[in-house]
């Protein structure tokens, strides 16, 4: 019995340790903007603000990750439940965004956004 107990507890210990981690969260409203420790928080307090600025936010809560790459920084939203790739007809109003997040947040500085699955994995444009 006792080794039983111990063996649960070292099993809960690892499911523990193995938890994701999208990073350290900001939240503003109902949103939840994950960013990696290497960008500065300003950053992530400026995508906050222009979300609740521009109306970004929805009524139910949803997440975001900000972080930096090699190629500069990226935004990586989680698209809706059961899409596999932007929708086409969206592209457009998506660019814009990226380009007037890029002017007011990141000061010209190289910014992309790429649409995600729900665990910040990237999902193709659509074709």
């Amino acid at each position: 019995m006792k080794a039983r107990i111990t063996a649960l507890s070292f099993l809960t210990a690892v499911l523990i340790s193995c938890q994701t981690s999208f990073g350290d969260k900001y939240t503003i409203e109902q949103l939840d903007i994950y960013y990696t420790d290497t960008l500065a928080e300003k950053y992530v307090v400026a995508t906050g603000e222009y979300f609740q600025d521009h109306g970004l936010i929805q009524a139910e809560r949803h997440s975001v990750q900000l972080a930096t790459d090699d190629s500069g920084f990226v935004l990586r939203m989680i698209l809706k439940e059961g899409l596999t790739q932007f929708p086409g007809d969206k592209m457009a109003s998506l660019l814009f965004l990226e380009n007037e997040m890029k002017r007011t947040i990141f000061d010209g500085q190289d910014f992309r956004i790429e649409p995600t699955d729900e665990f910040f994995v990237r999902i193709n444009p659509a074709d």
